[in-house]
């Protein structure tokens, strides 16, 4: 299973999207989560060409303004999508792996930057991951430093 986290911070930067389908392409990514996508929507164009070769569930988390914004992308021929769920501070999708038949819980995490917040994230995360009942992985961009 091929897995890409990345603070991409805004899709809209040139060159950036096709960063993103150079890597989805070499690496036959098929799970990509991206942190501060900076955007509130996406097209179904849009959508379809981030995926390169090939067609991918969606979990979209819209910015807040010029700020924020998750995606989480899934290949449709490697899994299914069973569930999504948006946090404030995370966006997980269950997914079933159709070979093995396993299901994962991908959760991507975008954490705040100001300090004043570290206690909610934290404490939002902590609540996240004590309900997790299937295998899980955990990325993205916790800005704890």
């Amino acid at each position: 299973m091929n897995v890409l986290f990345w603070n991409i911070r805004g899709l809209g930067q040139a060159g950036r999207r096709a960063q993103l389908v150079d890597l989805v392409k070499d690496y036959k990514v098929d799970i990509f989560c991206l942190q501060e996508t900076i955007k509130a929507t996406f097209s179904r164009k849009q959508l379809v060409l981030l995926g390169g070769n090939f067609v991918y569930h969606w979990e979209i988390k819209p910015a807040d303004g010029h700020s924020g914004g998750m995606l989480i992308a899934a290949r449709e021929d490697v899994f299914d999508l069973i569930s999504a769920e948006p946090g404030e501070f995370f966006s997980s999708v269950v997914v079933r792996h159709k070979a093995s038949n396993v299901q994962w819980e991908v959760i991507n995490i975008y954490g705040p930057a100001g300090y004043e917040r570290k206690v909610e994230f934290l404490q939002e995360l902590a609540s996240k991951l004590g309900r997790v009942v299937d295998h899980v992985l955990v990325g993205g961009d916790f800005n704890l430093i």
